[in-house]
């Protein structure tokens, strides 16, 4: 196959563009093949039998990061590195570390004098031999705060240099041609199993589609997907005219059996769906139906046709079960009730429904013109035997042919009978980077690039902040207060006091959480809320949810096997119940321990000490007790050591405060374990 020709802009020489994080350049020692691609921190953990990267093949490797890294003023810091392997620290040109070894970060570390503001930091890592697990975690200390790992805000790097962009390139055509399922069309072959996650993704199950979509609606999806939603990956599919639609809708119409015709909704019910819209944050993704999306916000998907789409039970039962008939799809399930499913139904089909539209066609032709155009990703709508689709060269050998028709084309004169998924150039240009690097990236994944690839997908930054990036519902949120106020909510915090409504920052996720309870979280399996004042609910993603929590973790340079929690210590527990008690630190204020209600956390309220030792990991639980502030900047949790470290309390454990967190957790953990 002849190459595509690079754009011109991507060998032209472009300005330093700095972004947060830090570049990192991965080498196969096998094939000497390098990849680079931008992560947030300098850290990594590879598990045996899993590539350092996507686009690189199992095996050892080596890892060079570089970046500026920020400081506020001229000091002297510490580093220090986790992990195993060999690593050498350079700052500002200066060697400042070199280690080697199973288990790094015995060596003692010199301080290094920082200078004010953007200091270059470059790390070189190779990992351990072959079959083993690699990790590598870098770790900075200075005067007012203790050992912890070096953190996103203070790092940048710029992205313009040639490689990375080509990177970026061959990841985007990859990602897009999993989006687009161009693999259930095109055999693949062997090589994409088990591979990227994604290609097992199929596009919806029209089984009973006529239970749960108008067939008006049906028949002007088919002719245009994109004007009902742009970011769609259905293309508009090749028919002789609009008529093959109306036939294609006339059979998808006939399946399944009509529900019973929901009662009028009453007011009550549509304002509860309103609440529910502006609490759940559905605002942050949704635009409320009505509503105009605005120029310089956040991009959302806009519920203005949902009327015409669905049938109003079924509605309801999606609401309940979104993933029902379409495991992959983006909508996450929030366990919603049956009456909060009823109220979002009632308010998002609230005002004029469309009446008995004009469908008429023929569902013989229909079911026809849905196995040659629908059913390779789709599937069967409808039980018993029914024709193969026709059959499409295989992937392999349209890589010998020109990439700029077909799928791929400019102009329908070059896109024959092709689909047209509406791509624009910035598209066609990636998955043609990607069809020249090869197709047997496809039958791998490295789970860092599968979570990162899910948290833009299921838009997580739209309700939490990360790094120093606000949450989406920061633009949206005067919207979401006067839809409330509109559907009727009431104020009930008494005295001026309001409970802070805004979800955990995603920061340090995957260093905070035990790798289970991150897993139960994103999974939906957690049955008491660890902050249940909340209004908007942590919804589960499903089959997403264990790749998702792996790669949170392996980002952090951990490992996310499940570990052994310490054992309590009866005497040092007895110590942790005075320290947390109003004698001392007073923690019992804000937080309930175990049945035993907070005395008064006013505005401040914070999760139930009988949750804490199943949920934090014990390095993130010490890290969060010496210095709150180092974490969550906003936080009201006070700090309870100065700046030695030492514990402002030193009538017990002689004032060492890691000694004190010890008998803390000792505490609470007897408590989780009575």
């Amino acid at each position: 196959m002849l190459p595509p020709a690079p754009r011109p802009s991507l060998l032209a020489t472009e300005a330093p563009r700095l972004e947060p994080g830090v570049v990192v350049t991965f080498t196969s020692a096998a094939t000497g093949k390098s990849d680079v691609r931008r992560d947030r921190l300098i850290a990594l953990a590879v598990p045996a039998g899993t590539p350092p990267s996507a686009l690189l093949p199992v095996g050892p490797f080596r890892a060079a990061w570089e970046a500026s890294l920020t400081v506020p003023l001229r000091a002297e810091y510490a580093f220090s590195f986790q992990g195993n392997g060999t690593a050498t620290l350079i700052v500002n040109g200066q060697t400042v570390l070199t280690e080697t070894g199973p288990e790094l970060g015995e060596k003692p570390v010199a301080t290094v004098l920082l200078n004010k503001g953007a200091n270059r930091i470059q790390v070189a890592y190779t990992g351990p031999a072959q079959n083993a697990d690699a990790g590598f975690r870098l770790f900075w200390s200075a005067k007012g705060f203790g050992s912890e790992p070096v953190p996103p805000s203070a790092l940048t790097s710029d992205t313009s240099g040639i490689p990375l962009r080509s990177a970026d390139r061959v990841r985007a055509g990859r990602e897009l041609f999993s989006h687009l399922h161009c693999a259930s069309c095109h055999d693949a072959g062997p090589a994409t199993s088990p591979g990227m996650p994604e290609l097992l993704d199929r596009a919806p199950s029209l089984a009973e589609a006529g239970v749960r979509f108008r067939g008006e609606w049906i028949a002007s999806w088919i002719l245009d997907p994109k004007s009902h939603r742009p970011d769609t990956p259905m293309p508009k599919v090749r028919l002789n005219s609009p008529q093959d639609a109306q036939d294609i809708a006339v059979y998808l119409a006939s399946l399944g059996s009509a529900p019973a015709t929901p009662p009028p909704e009453a007011a009550a019910l549509i304002n509860g769906g309103g609440r529910l819209f502006a609490e759940l944050r559905c605002i942050a993704c949704h635009t409320a139906p009505g509503s105009t999306p605005e120029a310089g916000k956040p991009a959302r998907v806009n519920l203005g046709s949902v009327a015409q789409k669905w049938q109003p039970a079924a509605l309801t039962a999606f609401l309940q079960a979104p993933q029902k008939n379409h495991p992959a799809t983006r909508m996450p399930d929030f366990r919603l009730s049956a009456s909060e499913a009823r109220q979002l139904t009632a308010f998002l089909l609230a005002g004029p429904r469309p009446g008995p539209g004009a469908l008429t066609g023929d569902r013989e032709r229909g079911q026809a013109q849905f196995v040659s155009n629908c059913l390779s990703c789709h599937g069967p709508a409808a039980p018993g035997p029914i024709a193969a689709a026709t059959a499409l060269p295989s992937l392999s050998a349209l890589l010998g042919r020109d990439w700029m028709r077909g799928c791929l084309a400019e102009t329908p004169a070059t896109r024959g009978t092709a689909p047209d998924f509406g791509l624009d150039a910035t598209q066609r240009d990636n998955l043609r980077a990607f069809a020249a690097s090869g197709l047997d990236t496809l039958a791998q994944d490295a789970p860092v690039e599968f979570a990162r690839r899910q948290f833009a997908a299921l838009n997580c930054a739209a309700c939490h902040d990360r790094d120093d990036k606000a949450a989406g519902f920061t633009a949206f949120a005067e919207e979401a207060h006067a839809l409330a106020k509109r559907s009727g909510a009431v104020e009930t915090e008494a005295e001026g006091q309001s409970l802070s409504q805004d979800p955990p920052s995603l920061t340090w996720a995957g260093e905070k959480l035990r790798p289970e309870a991150l897993l139960r979280l994103l999974a939906g399996r957690v049955p008491e809320p660890a902050r249940p004042w909340l209004k908007v609910k942590m919804p589960g993603f499903g089959a997403r949810a264990e790749g998702i929590a792996s790669g949170l973790v392996l980002e952090h340079g951990l490992l996310p096997q499940k570990a052994a929690g310490p054992s309590p210590d009866p005497d040092l527990a007895v110590l942790g119940e005075r320290l947390v008690s109003t004698e001392f630190f007073g923690c019992v204020a804000c937080h309930a321990a175990g049945s035993t209600p907070a005395a008064a956390p006013f505005g401040a309220p914070g999760i139930n000490f009988s949750l804490v030792p199943g949920r934090l990991r014990a390095e993130y639980y010490h890290r969060w007790l010496d210095h709150p502030q180092r974490i969550e900047p906003q936080t009201k949790m006070p700090r309870f050591t100065g700046e030695t470290g030492r514990s402002l309390q030193t009538e017990i454990l002689d004032g060492d405060a890691h000694a004190q967190w010890d008998a803390i957790l000792a505490y609470l953990i007897q408590l989780a374990n009575p």
